[in-house]
């Protein structure tokens, strides 16, 4: 593995639109990390200030395409279930990625000289980011139709992928269009971000630690011996992985360059969370299930997912959820994660129900 202090400004465009689409922005993230870890403002401040510089920069030299939404936008899932943090750009652009190109126009030349067949499987590729062993079998149609039907979404954002593929040289085109003045501009301002490169080389030439959460947490191994690592810095919290073909030779990290102090700061603990949030959290029925799976019991990752009969990236999802509610605590047992409920706190979020609830 061999860590490249060079950002793709293709992914950086990406995920500002991506940002810009959804309504949101750094700051929000701020505030986000704030409130789940024990960090004071000016030390979350200091962790996503590469960010906020290259935000600011965009936001005041950037105007957003008519069609932001329909290609940045998060594609929607079903009531109760967590966001797939993915768009259709990143679902056509995942090849371009994967391969390591920076230009817009050599990316795009890739992207078309695609067949369909080839098509499918990196859009397969990018729904199952979590899961590869399920997108390196799924390069058919029908395959496509498979994972689709697996993962939590809306019957039209189903349809919406399926309509996107049949017009597949269109969006590529849409999209490269769209992010080609964003692209230029990052490309032409390096003075904005490279001073946070300064150390990544180094810093980042061994990722294991970040690696071993991530894929004991969906219960899939996302490994690869020859994988290169690069940085992403609008995706200072964030952490992709581009898979390489069947064979699984090749795999692209790109790791956000607050993502490992972040990993590092502890989770507030329930007392200091709010409770109704904690009681949204337990008001998903699957989150209930795995709250009671794991008061009897600890269970890593896809043991709860075979059990449960879920995708190894929606049990990903609620985890996450639990963890930061302080209702699920996790350990490390050779090299897989372990999920147990965190007893204190359950005992605590029951007490602390029965008050809110009883009546007078």
């Amino acid at each position: 593995m061999k860590a490249f202090a060079v950002i793709n400004p293709i992914l950086e465009a990406i995920k500002y639109f991506y940002l810009k689409a959804n309504n949101t922005c750094i700051r929000q993230k701020i505030d986000n990390i704030i409130r789940n870890r024990e960090v004071t403002a000016e030390q979350a401040e200091a962790i996503m200030h590469p960010a906020m510089v290259l935000e600011k920069f965009l936001d005041e030299n950037i105007v957003m395409p008519s069609c932001a939404e329909e290609l940045f936008g998060d594609i929607p899932c079903i009531e109760g279930a967590d966001s797939l943090n993915t768009c259709i750009a990143a679902l056509l652009t995942d090849r371009a990625l994967r391969s390591e190109i920076r230009n817009i126009d050599e990316a795009e030349q890739l992207l078309l000289s695609q067949t369909q067949p080839q098509a499918i499987s990196n859009i397969t590729i990018n729904l199952t980011s979590a899961n590869i062993h399920a997108a390196a079998e799924a390069h058919s149609y029908n395959g496509l139709l498979s994972v689709l039907e697996g993962l939590p979404l809306t019957n039209d954002s189903r349809w919406k992928i399926l309509f996107v593929l049949q017009h597949y040289e269109q969006y590529v085109r849409l999209i490269c269009n769209s992010l080609r003045s964003a692209v230029g501009l990052i490309e032409a301002n390096p003075q904005l971000y490279a001073y946070a490169l300064k150390d990544f080389e180094h810093d980042y030439s061994d990722i294991s630690d970040i690696i071993e959460v991530i894929e004991d947490e969906n219960g899939v191994d996302t490994a690869s011996a020859d994988g290169r690592v690069y940085p992403t810095v609008i995706g200072s919290n964030s952490f992709t992985v581009h898979t390489g073909e069947s064979d699984g030779t090749r795999t692209v990290y790109y790791v956000g360059l607050s993502v490992r102090a972040i990993g590092r700061l502890p989770l507030r603990g329930i007392e200091k969370m709010d409770y109704d949030e904690a009681f949204r959290i337990l008001a998903d029925k699957n989150r209930m299930k795995i709250m009671q799976l794991l008061c009897g019991e600890q269970a890593y990752g896809l043991e709860l997912a075979e059990k449960l009969k879920l995708s190894p990236n929606t049990i990903s999802h609620h985890m996450s959820k639990l963890q930061k509610c302080g209702l699920v605590i996790s350990s490390f047992e050779g090299n897989r994660v372990y999920y147990r409920a965190n007893k204190a706190a359950v005992d605590e979020f029951i007490r602390m129900l029965s008050k809110k609830l009883r009546v007078k």
